[in-house]
């Protein structure tokens, strides 16, 4: 069921562009998902990924950012895409649905062979988080033979994590490295970090992340994805905070996939979520 779909004006898009939008009378729709328009008279798509209209950036792409994916336009007139996630227009530089505060557009560019990397006149940028890099043509690096996202960085003094964060003083640049690929954990020989913020007392050798269960009606998977929580020997972190009562052995978290919420329990009690008979039988 589309919400707020009218059958009477619904139109089936007839487009050699892939993954054009079907429309009523009303509003644009993504697949299932209203855009709510803000003005359909000059809405128009760009790409499978963006469209926009004169108040309006639409972010359509299937990697968005939740059910939000509008914010408010610059230009209308000069708007361009320059990869599936960086757009620019005269005023503004976006990454999906959200404004690159600070990006100067005149300047800004994507860094060569990246899709989440770009740069202006100022500095280096990740997704739509400026840096304190000017230049990463001046750095030392590790860990580039894929790219940026698992790559390290420094000046002699100061440490860069892949999303270009500044790490805290004293990070190990000869050992620090990403606990798993695609997560925010990072280690160096002597200490853990959840992004760039230090994990008190945690153990890097004994430090790793609970797998994270997908709950649906009838079974369960071990996608190990979105996790928030962690642990070492003695310790259950959330993200980068101490859970000081949580039980390491019988500790489970995950997400709902029914219900359309994170969980996490031990045996003791419910950290994150609620009770239902899916996540009673998992626990």
């Amino acid at each position: 069921m589309i919400e707020g779909a009218e059958p009477a004006t619904f139109v089936v898009p007839n487009s050699n562009l892939a993954d054009a939008l079907a429309h009523d009378a009303h509003d644009y729709y993504m697949r299932d998902l209203p855009l709510h328009v803000a003005n359909m008279g000059s809405f128009r798509q760009i790409d499978s990924n963006w469209a926009l209209d004169s108040l309006q950036v639409y972010y359509i792409g299937i990697d968005g950012d939740g059910y939000n994916r509008s914010v408010s336009v610059g230009d209308y007139r000069t708007f361009k895409a320059l990869n599936d996630f960086y757009a620019v227009d005269a005023k503004c530089v976006y990454y999906k649905n959200n404004i690159v505060e600070g990006a100067d557009p005149a300047s800004f560019a994507v860094l060569k062979g990246e899709y989440h990397y770009g740069k202006d006149k100022h500095r280096v940028y990740c997704e739509a988080h400026g840096s304190a890099i000017r230049d990463l043509n001046t750095l030392k690096h590790k860990n580039m033979e894929d790219g940026l996202w698992d790559a390290f960085h420094t000046d002699g003094k100061t440490v860069y994590n892949p999303e270009l964060m500044t790490m805290p003083e004293g990070t190990d640049f000869a050992t620090i490295h990403r606990v798993e690929r695609y997560r925010d954990w990072y280690a160096d020989s002597k200490h853990v970090y959840y992004e760039n913020r230090l994990l008190l007392g945690a153990n890097p050798k004994t430090f790793v992340i609970f797998p994270s269960h997908y709950v649906h009606e009838d079974y369960v998977s071990d996608n190990n994805s979105d996790s928030d929580y962690s642990h070492d020997g003695n310790h259950v972190y959330y993200r980068d905070s101490l859970m000081s009562d949580a039980d390491i052995a019988s500790f489970i978290c995950g997400h709902d996939f029914v219900a359309g919420q994170s969980f996490a329990f031990d045996k003791n009690r419910y950290y994150q979520g609620t009770p239902n008979p899916r996540i009673e039988k998992l626990r």
